[in-house]
């Protein structure tokens, strides 16, 4: 509708970024049409009534735009019914930054006990057991993870040989999802992509060699080994003589 302001307008012989901005006016109703505004329309000769009814117009919202969000709606219940996986990962990798990836990463009943516990403080009167930001967009997270459990797949532990930087992956065979370095506690996007990036040179060989060369802080390397991401893998590259059968 509010299209058709600005095309008539710009028929009646206005100029077009004139007819614009009478339109944006009309359509956002956050001011009414100025005097200039007026005055233009009338030099070209618009109907005094078409001028009033310019000013009663109420913001209304555009049919197209509604269209769009009910086209989009459609869109994602079908990936998400036909697609879950692929639905999951682009979820997580694109609406979620705050994860707390032990949790989702040990099947439903870690992540039920984790939003309990969230919910509780939640629910308590305790300002000291208030959520923080962070908190609170965990609970939208972990929500997600349970409903994906419930639907018969699963969250994995990070791999230090196949998780990426930023994104989740999906292992169709495991009917999983595997998590990005991102996620950890205290990984930025930076040392996630700097790991990645060491990674692809050369595999990692102990821990001792993901510090030197992947960018992680100390700290860093022992939130992974608390996840149990680096298992089989030995402190240090230093042989010892007792390595050798004589």
């Amino acid at each position: 509708m509010h299209l058709l302001i600005m095309v008539y307008l710009m028929n009646k012989g206005l100029d077009h970024s004139n007819a614009f901005k009478i339109m944006e006016t009309v359509r956002k109703k956050d001011k009414q049409l100025n005097s200039e505004q007026i005055k233009d329309m009338l030099d070209h000769n618009v109907p005094e009534y078409y001028i009033e009814s310019c000013k009663k117009i109420k913001y209304m919202f555009p049919k197209g735009h509604a269209t769009a969000y009910v086209i989009m709606a459609l869109r994602v219940c079908y990936f998400k019914v036909y697609y879950p996986l692929e639905y999951y990962a682009t979820f997580f990798t694109l609406r979620s930054d705050s994860f707390d990836i032990e949790a989702m990463s040990k099947g439903w009943d870690a992540v039920h006990e984790r939003l309990t516990e969230l919910y509780n403080r939640r629910a308590s009167n305790n300002p000291e057991l208030k959520l923080s930001k962070k908190e609170e967009d965990i609970i939208i997270t972990l929500e997600v993870a349970l409903e994906m459990y419930e639907r018969g797949y699963k969250i994995e532990n990070i791999d230090i040989n196949k998780s990426q930087a930023f994104e989740f992956i999906i292992n169709k065979e495991n009917k999983s999802i595997i998590p990005p370095f991102r996620t950890i506690d205290g990984v930025g996007l930076t040392n996630s992509e700097s790991f990645v990036k060491a990674r692809k040179e050369k595999a990692f060989t102990s821990k001792d060699d993901i510090l030197k060369r992947s960018g992680f802080s100390s700290t860093n390397v022992k939130a992974l080994e608390h996840l149990g991401c680096l298992k089989g893998l030995d402190d240090t590259d230093q042989m010892s003589l007792f390595d050798f059968n004589f």
